[in-house]
């Protein structure tokens, strides 16, 4: 049974090598990148191109996209006021003409079409 003793071979009951092969191949992870420090000098070019892009993004992209949407913020408010006014002008003068036909007298209609 399995629960006797302890299997010192690798070897099922099939015949079949079950060992630890994968993990002899895999190295056992002592000379990881040839256990040699990277000099300062060293810096990949990967990391500058990210860097800059992030420097790019952030202090020069970000304030021009922000300068684009408070002018398109105000040209909306502007729009909206100048739509107010104009709704309101024309609500005056049609309060105007329904104040101008209510008291005027009825007068003889001249024909035009000659």
């Amino acid at each position: 049974m399995a629960t006797k003793g302890s299997n010192k071979s690798a070897q099922g009951s099939s015949g079949m090598d079950w060992g630890s092969r994968v993990r002899n191949s895999m190295g056992g992870g002592s000379n990881v990148a040839g256990n040699q420090k990277r000099d300062n000098e060293d810096v990949p070019w990967s990391l500058i191109a990210t860097v800059m892009a992030i420097v790019l993004m952030f202090f020069i992209v970000m304030p021009i996209l922000a300068f684009m949407y408070y002018d398109m913020w105000f040209a909306t408010q502007a729009a909206v006021h100048e739509v107010k006014k104009m709704k309101q002008l024309r609500r005056e003068i049609l309060e105007e003409r329904r104040q101008g036909n209510a008291y005027r007298e009825p007068t003889e209609a001249t024909d035009t079409r000659k």
